[in-house]
Formats: structure tokens, C-alpha cells, sequence
């Protein structure tokens, strides 16, 4: 059976945040995910942090960019949804089911979204009201 979601990790010498990153996936609250790192470029130090977390699915390709990786880690992604997720992003533990929650409510719509906070209370954006 496929996961609900797909998070795709692009990673390129974000080393200092990967595991932070990782954790956070793994704290949602929704628990049927996959995460797919995409190293961009050989990197035994992403790739040791990565293969720390045993459920993480690692690849690495040829230094091609973000756009590469996303691309990469979409090509080989199982979910019903795919997220995007950058290496130096957290995500709160709720997000995931408001995700959900908002495609179950909303069957038409192709993709949800969200507003960001930045780390250690230095402000944020906040989301614009989801309009189907």
C-alpha cells in the first residue's frame, strides 16, 4: 500500500539542519509517509545524517540544482500527495493531517498550502485563506 505523502528533501550542504528536518517529518502526526532524500551531488556527510533515520530513502544524483532533486526524488515518489520540503524546513507535528484534511474536504483541489514561521520567534508570513 502507498503512503499518504511523499516528502521529497532536496539536499545540498544543508548538514547543520538535516537531522532537525528529518525529525520533524517523523514527528506528524500522520504516520503513513515516506521521506525521499535527494542528495545533489556525492555527500558523505548529508548521506551519513540521512541514513541515521532508517525509514528515509536516499539517492543521490549528478550536482544539477534543487529543480533536479525535486524532480529526482518525484520520479521515484509512492504517495498519494507529494511535498516538496527544503533541508533547512521544519514542519509542526499537525501539519500533515491539515493537509489531509483540507484535500478530504475539498476532492477537486490539486494543492494545498500553508503559511511559515521562522525559527526561535523571528516572525513569519502567514497564509492567505485556503480558497479552493
Amino acid at each position: 500500500m502507498s503512503p499518504k505523502i511523499s516528502f521529497v528533501v532536496p539536499y545540498y550542504k544543508k548538514d547543520k539542519s538535516l537531522a532537525r528536518c528529518l525529525r520533524s517529518l517523523f514527528k506528524q502526526s500522520v504516520q503513513d509517509i515516506e521521506v525521499i532524500v535527494v542528495l545533489d551531488g556525492e555527500d558523505p556527510q548529508g548521506l551519513r545524517i540521512a541514513r541515521k533515520f532508517k525509514k528515509v530513502r536516499v539517492l543521490t544524483i549528478p550536482h544539477g540544482g534543487a529543480s533536479a532533486a525535486r524532480n529526482a526524488g518525484a520520479a521515484v515518489a509512492t504517495g498519494q500527495f507529494i511535498s516538496f520540503w527544503d533541508a533547512d524546513c521544519y514542519i509542526e507535528p499537525g501539519a500533515a493531517m491539515v493537509w489531509l484534511q483540507a484535500f478530504d474536504k475539498y476532492p477537486e483541489v490539486d494543492f494545498v498550502y500553508s503559511g511559515y514561521r521562522f525559527p526561535e520567534g523571528r516572525g513569519g508570513l502567514p497564509s492567505e485563506p485556503f480558497d479552493p
